[in-house]
């Protein structure tokens, strides 16, 4: 444009600012003016332009959500959830969006103002634009679960609002309501109820022996408004409580479905096939529940079944030992050796068949005798019948004529069995050493108290070993040698008591310095 000497004039431009977000943080924009002519040179410079700044104040928050629904619901009531959204800044919102999840054990009912179901228990509403400082609401219908609830149960539910552009502070974009869901009134609460449990053994006779069958039928009752299956019922834990548990089978449940208020019965069925002498009864013990049914409502049951007497038969004695020759205590060549075995009724009843079983570990022995004349040699296997309080014995009496250098002890067992079912008891054993001319068996000794150490001396082709007294080997000497107390790995040995002994060949003498 022109201008006049002296005259005024005004230039006047609109700019419009885009941003794609919402302002998070304050803006300052800076305008810079220049005015030149030209057809004439400016003498001046100093005012021909102008900078001027415009403050953006932030807009971080811009939605608020809050979402209605009421305090307490009644088991299977009805109840509406009011979402009211705002757009609490200065800018027009667009592609604006509620969502509103649904929390078990509620469904949807009903959805109103356009909202869509996004999934069983979520909702949407596409509300698109929302102009500055607008509000509305949406709203749904939802309905609990036809259930029984045996205690109050809280819940709550979730629910987000979005735009474009995007909120700044999100904090009540959001919004968490509880509530509560009342219990049911006790008539309406699902119960199954255990009325009686029996245990029944297979003969009869009110009492269990081992190997026998036994039964257990538990009566329950469907205190429901509707009907119960079979499958719906779970037993818990079921078992026979003694030092372990036995494995239980369920043979069914009769009638497989309970109408209301009708009655069942349940039966297991196990069998013990070993004493358990640890207990004068067995317990069979549980619990019951069903689907939807009330927690409280765990129905506890046991019942008592006692033990059939049983004969408690023991090893009172078991032992080896030299006879009439030296009685130093070991077995020497030609020399008997008396085996006893005593073993008595301890029980309330009558042993009818107690199996006795002896065996002695080196063979090659010569029989002499025995108090029972159907013993002529080892092992032996015997059957008897033994009283209340009735003890019996076994006497052996056996030679060996010779015995091999690597030859170091007799060990001479017995076991006891009452019946094939109930297994044998644990092995009882005794044993005896050998004596040997030059073969020595193990020499218990003291290294501390030998400060100058403790010196061996084997044969051509023999070897000294020292074991502590857990059996571990210490150290192998294979020369005249002084033990100085340390182990193969140079390491010094705890002070205690040690044991050697001679191995390998068994000729010319020994001789051993201590």
């Amino acid at each position: 444009f022109s201008l006049a000497p002296n005259e005024n004039a005004t230039a006047v431009f609109r700019m419009v600012l885009r941003t794609s977000n919402a302002l998070c943080s304050a803006l300052n924009l800076t305008n810079h003016a220049r005015i030149y002519s030209s057809d004439s040179l400016e003498c001046r410079w100093d005012n021909n332009e102008t900078l001027s700044t415009v403050a953006l104040p932030a807009q971080q928050n811009l939605l608020r959500l809050n979402v209605q629904v009421p305090n307490t619901i009644t088991p299977n009531g009805i109840v509406d959830v009011i979402l009211n959204y705002s757009n609490l800044s200065d800018l027009a919102l667009t592609h604006v969006i509620v969502r509103n999840v649904l929390p078990y054990p509620l469904r949807v009912r009903a959805i109103n103002d356009g909202g869509t179901l996004l999934a069983p228990n979520q909702i949407q509403w596409q509300l698109g634009a929302l102009p500055p400082h607008a509000s509305g609401s949406v709203s749904l219908q939802a309905q609990v679960l036809d259930s029984a609830f045996c205690a109050p149960m809280a819940i709550a539910n979730l629910a987000w609002l979005s735009s474009e552009p995007r909120d700044c502070d999100t904090r009540d974009d959001t919004s968490r309501a509880a509530t509560t869901i009342l219990a049911s009134p006790l008539e309406e609460q699902a119960r199954v109820l255990v009325q009686d449990i029996a245990l029944r053994d297979a003969n009869g006779d009110g009492c269990i022996e081992p190997g026998e069958r036994i039964v257990a039928q538990i009566r329950i009752v469907n205190r429901n408004n509707r009907n119960l299956a079979a499958r719906q019922i779970q037993f818990i834990a079921p078992r026979a409580i003694l030092s372990k548990d036995w494995p239980l089978t369920l043979l069914d449940l009769t009638p497989p479905v309970l109408a209301p208020h009708d009655t069942g019965v349940a039966t297991f069925e196990f069998v013990i096939n070993e004493n358990d002498f640890a207990a004068d009864t067995l317990k069979f013990a549980g619990s019951i529940t069903a689907e939807n049914f009330c927690a409280q409502d765990y129905e506890v049951f046991a019942a008592d079944l006692r033990f059939c007497p049983q004969p408690q038969v023991a090893l009172l004695r078991v032992d080896i030992s030299d006879d009439n020759g030296n009685r130093d205590g070991l077995a020497s060549e030609g020399e008997a050796l008396n085996l006893i075995v005593v073993y008595q009724n301890l029980g309330p009843i009558v042993a009818d068949s107690v199996a006795v079983t002896i065996t002695i570990s080196l063979p090659g022995f010569s029989f002499l005798q025995s108090n029972q004349p159907a013993i002529i040699g080892l092992p032996v296997h015997l059957r008897n019948r033994l009283a209340v309080g009735q003890r019996d014995s076994v006497f052996i009496q056996v030679r060996y004529d010779s015995f091999a250098p690597s030859e170091q002890v007799i060990v001479l067992s017995s076991f006891l069995q009452i019946s094939a079912i109930a297994g044998p008891q644990p092995t009882i054993s005794d044993q005896i050493a050998i004596q040997h001319d030059c073969y020595a068996r193990p020499n218990p000794f003291i290294p501390t108290r030998h400060p100058k150490g403790v010196r061996f001396a084997p044969n051509e082709g023999e070897k000294v070993q020292l074991f502590d007294m857990q059996g571990n080997l210490v150290r192998t000497l294979r020369s005249s040698q002084t033990w100085d107390g340390h182990d193969e790995n140079g390491r010094l040995c705890d002070p205690g008591l040690y044991v050697w002994k001679i191995e390998n060949a068994c000729a010319g003498t020994i001789v051993v310095v201590r």
